[in-house]
C-alpha cells in the first residue's frame, strides 16, 4: 500500500496528463448547472410567524354569539389573511399588479395567490 502522499501525487499527475479532458468535463458540468438555473421557473417563498393577542381574536369573532372554539377563531383569521384586499395590497407592494393587464388577469392572479398560500397553526 502506498502512502497517501504518493496516492495524491498519482492522481494529480493523472489530472495534469489529461488536463484538457478534465477542463472540458468541468466546464460541461458547470454549464449544465448554470443553464439549469436559468431555465427553472422562479419560485418565491416566504415564511412568517404571527403572534396574535386574545383581544385581537376577540374583536375578529365579536359577531359570533357563542364562545368560539380555537378552530372557529383560526377560520376567521384565515379568512382575514386570505382576503382579496390584503392579497391585492401585497401584490401592489411587490409590484406584481403591473403584470396583470386586465382586471380579469388580476382576479386570476389573486385567486392563484389564495390557492397557493398555506396557513398552518402551531399550538403551545
Amino acid at each position: 500500500m502506498e502512502s497517501p502522499r504518493k496516492e495524491l501525487g498519482k492522481y494529480l499527475a493523472m489530472v495534469v496528463k489529461r488536463r484538457y479532458l478534465f477542463v472540458i468535463l468541468a466546464l460541461s458540468i458547470m454549464s449544465v448547472f448554470a443553464w439549469g438555473g436559468y431555465l427553472l421557473p422562479t419560485k418565491y417563498e416566504a415564511k412568517s410567524t404571527i403572534f396574535i393577542e386574545k383581544t385581537v381574536i376577540g374583536e375578529l369573532v365579536k359577531g359570533i354569539a357563542v364562545s368560539p372554539s380555537i378552530e372557529d377563531k383560526v377560520r376567521v383569521l384565515r379568512y382575514a389573511l386570505l382576503s382579496r384586499g390584503l392579497i391585492l395590497r401585497v401584490m401592489k407592494d411587490m409590484d406584481l399588479d403591473v403584470k396583470a393587464k386586465t382586471p380579469k388577469q388580476q382576479e386570476l392572479m389573486i385567486e392563484d395567490f389564495q390557492q397557493r398560500t398555506q396557513i398552518s397553526i402551531k399550538g403551545n
